[in-house]
This record gives structure tokens, C-alpha cells and sequence, in this order.
């Protein structure tokens, strides 16, 4: 069995400011939207339709790990990785609530909304339902340009939502 990771493992043994710090940040982040925190072992990946950034607890520091396509140039990025031609991913040191600024934000919101661009805002989501429960959901999906499939007494709905 997999094992399974909560947001706050990351802060245990951490000095209280980190909470403080990733609490800033997530408030930040999601006045762009809706963000979903997924932890995973070494990290806290948030979440638009794909991850947008990562976040690193240090000992009383984080690590934001922000996905754009072009490089940021600043002193304050502390690392830049290229992993591929049009994907970067670029570390930034939280020390303080001083340093989820202006700066920061327009960087994660840039980052947000060339990702969207990237996605084309689309995305296929499938449902499976039964043949009795489609008769009550038929007139919505079809509305927005949906396909079907018969699987004995289960259907599999595929619907395009815009984000």
C-alpha cells in the first residue's frame, strides 16, 4: 500500500514561522483561484489543473519551487533548473512574510495564466454513471460537447469543461 502524506507532516518539526509562511502563501495563491494542496513525501505540490508550484518546508525557511515557461531573472531565485524547452522550474527561499511581495505574486500569476494558456483552459473529464443516472444528468453534459460509451449497464461520459 502506498503510503500517504498530510500537509501538515511537512511542518512538524519546523519553527512556527514556516506555517505562518505557507499559510501567507497559499492565501496569496488563491486569490487567483482555486488552489488544491496534494502532499506528497518531500513536498507540497499546489494545484490548479496541474501543479503550479512546490512548496519545500525547511527548518525555518521554504523553498517555492515555481513552473513557468521562461527563465525569471532575479537574485532572489536561488536555483533554475530547464527541464524541457518551454518548461522551467526556478527556486525562490521564504524567509519571511516580507517575501511573499508583489514580486512573488506577480510571478506565481504570470506562471498561472501561461499555464492555463499552455492548457488551452480545456480539459476531459470522464464520468461513469448508470444507464438509470444518465437520464438525469443527460440534458447538462450534452449541453457543453460531450461523447458517450456503453459499457453493459454503466456509461462513461467524457465532458469538456473551460476552466
Amino acid at each position: 500500500m502506498a503510503e500517504t502524506y498530510s500537509v501538515q507532516d511537512h511542518f512538524a518539526k519546523k519553527d512556527p514561522q514556516v506555517r505562518v509562511l505557507y499559510d501567507k502563501l497559499l492565501s496569496m495563491l488563491r486569490t487567483f483561484g482555486p488552489i488544491v494542496e496534494e502532499p506528497k513525501k518531500t513536498s507540497i505540490h499546489l494545484v490548479r489543473v496541474s501543479a503550479l508550484a512546490g512548496v519545500e518546508t525547511r527548518r525555518d525557511t521554504i523553498l517555492l519551487n515555481i513552473k513557468s515557461n521562461h527563465k525569471i531573472s532575479s537574485p532572489r531565485v536561488v536555483s533554475t533548473d530547464q527541464v524541457s524547452a518551454s518548461r522551467f522550474h526556478q527556486k525562490v527561499r521564504l524567509a519571511s512574510p516580507e517575501d511573499i511581495d508583489d514580486e512573488l505574486k506577480a510571478w506565481l500569476k504570470d506562471a498561472h495564466i501561461r499555464y492555463q494558456d499552455e492548457m488551452n483552459i480545456i480539459f476531459i473529464r470522464q464520468i461513469m454513471f448508470t444507464v438509470q443516472e444518465v437520464g438525469t444528468y443527460q440534458s447538462s453534459w450534452q449541453a457543453v460537447g460531450s461523447g458517450w460509451k456503453m459499457f453493459g449497464d454503466r456509461v462513461l461520459i467524457e465532458i469538456e469543461v473551460v476552466l
